[in-house]
């Protein structure tokens, strides 16, 4: 128990230092910059698919939807009332939330591919009302530009909006864990493994649909509400149903149920196209081609082998503890 406990902080602290430290290498410092903001806004959604998908076992295919609600709720508030980001990001988080009760409303009546369908549509016709029906409203292909973020006299940095994303991405995923080991979590899991089951032993199976439909419409539009904010702008282009796909690859290649596997498998998935300049316009085929090897031959996900490979090193370490005591 001490060197799984060892193992983890060791794991978390070198994490952690990197995290802080890499914005400040040489030469390489704005690329780091620019990839790590981007990795934690869709660790975020990624996690938002962790909680529906992973303790609840039900698809979300409309996660774009969402993120496109905060996105825009937030473009315009901003543009329209002139609040700062601090009333606005709030307001718009609160939008996100009425707009996800009223959408799962309709779709938690629904279940597995049905619902997968249904929340489809919803992420399809929002995609579509910004970009055709309400192009007065939403700037169609042009978007919206959103203004700089100000405190006082000063303009937020790049280097800023990367530390700001990693506090957000940090708080989500551990809330998400905590969450993974509740009660609230625990009813999940079981409404997850058998539905009937767990309705017999009186989980209200409806009532924890609800609430992980919620969290994860909320996550979504936090989502797209850091990518608002760090791009400062927003168009249909940056919605696409890519954003629904994109976080079920990653929580099958980092493993499914995982808080961990989420933020690994979206690591995985951003770092690659960047390794493989070449072929980065090909995006959605090398995820493709990840999700193809994971499920033939690690069906348990990218932290399931490192946890393998955990479980042998503590043995590992273990005999070698025995023997040096036996020798001593």
């Amino acid at each position: 128990m001490i060197i799984r406990l060892s193992t983890k902080m060791i794991g978390l602290g070198v994490l952690g230092v990197l995290v802080i430290l890499l914005p400040f290498l040489p030469k390489y410092g704005p690329l780091v910059i620019h990839i790590g903001s981007m990795i934690g806004i869709m660790s975020i959604l990624t996690l938002s698919l962790h909680i529906f998908f992973g303790l609840c076992g039900q698809i979300n295919f409309g996660l774009n939807g969402f993120y496109a609600c905060g996105a825009y709720s937030l473009a315009l508030i901003l543009k329209y009332t002139g609040m700062h980001y601090v009333a606005a990001i709030p307001i718009a988080l609160i939008a996100v939330a009425v707009i996800t009760l009223v959408v799962g409303m309709a779709v938690l009546r629904l279940r597995e591919w049905v619902m997968a369908l249904g929340t489809a549509s919803f992420g399809l016709a929002v995609w579509l009302s910004v970009k055709t029906i309400g192009a007065d409203i939403f700037g169609a292909d042009d978007g919206l530009d959103l203004p700089p973020l100000m405190i006082g006299d000063w303009m937020a940095t790049p280097i800023f909006f990367y530390y700001a994303i990693m506090v957000f991405t940090v708080t989500c995923t551990v809330v998400a864990y905590f969450l993974s080991r509740s009660r609230v979590g625990r009813a999940m899991k079981a409404f997850r493994e058998d539905e009937v089951a767990a309705s017999t032993m009186g989980v209200d199976i409806n009532h924890y649909a609800r609430i992980g439909f919620l969290l994860c419409g909320l996550y979504a539009g936090l989502a797209g509400i850091l990518y608002a904010t760090w791009n400062q702008w927003i168009s249909p282009g940056s919605i696409t149903l890519h954003l629904s796909i994109f976080p079920m690859i990653a929580v099958v290649v980092g493993g499914v149920g995982s808080v961990a596997g989420a933020i690994v498998g979206t690591v995985i998935l951003k770092i690659l196209p960047e390794i493989f300049l070449p072929l980065r316009e090909y995006q959605v085929l090398m995820e493709a081609v990840v999700l193809f090897l994971v499920i033939r031959f690690a069906p348990q996900g990218t932290v399931g082998i490192l946890r393998v490979f955990r479980s042998w090193l503590v043995k590992a370490l273990s005999r070698e503890t025995k023997t040096v005591g036996y020798e001593g």
